[in-house]
């Protein structure tokens, strides 16, 4: 009885930990995603960016990839979209870019845009 029941306690800490790790990734992740779109917002330009990818996950969560051309060179990046956001491969779209990091990018669908 007791070493099922240190055995259950144990279990219950793992799935604790695990669930606290994934919550802090999380928070760490949105925060730099923040962080981001402040500094694209201090000094951005604004160009058409074409879809290369569209991918969904269970129906609910939504990414895209996005190609687009700055000083010369072509750049490639994520961006996430909610469920409502009409888009295709292949469709073009807005996005504002960071002047001095043009890798850091925002597209119409976001918030913050």
């Amino acid at each position: 009885m007791m070493k099922t029941l240190k055995g259950i306690i144990s279990i219950i800490f793992a799935i604790s930990g695990m669930l606290t790790v994934l919550y802090l990734l999380a928070t760490y992740e949105r925060q730099q995603e923040l962080k981001d779109k402040k500094f694209i917002n201090k000094d951005y330009k604004t160009t058409r960016g074409i879809v290369t990818k569209k991918s969904t996950y269970k129906g609910h969560s939504i990414s895209i990839r996005v190609k687009y051309y700055v000083n010369w060179v072509f750049h490639e990046e994520s961006a996430r979209l909610k469920k409502n956001d009409k888009i295709s491969k292949g469709d073009s779209l807005t996005i504002k870019y960071s002047r001095t990091k043009p890798e850091l990018m925002m597209t119409e669908f976001d918030d913050e845009f």
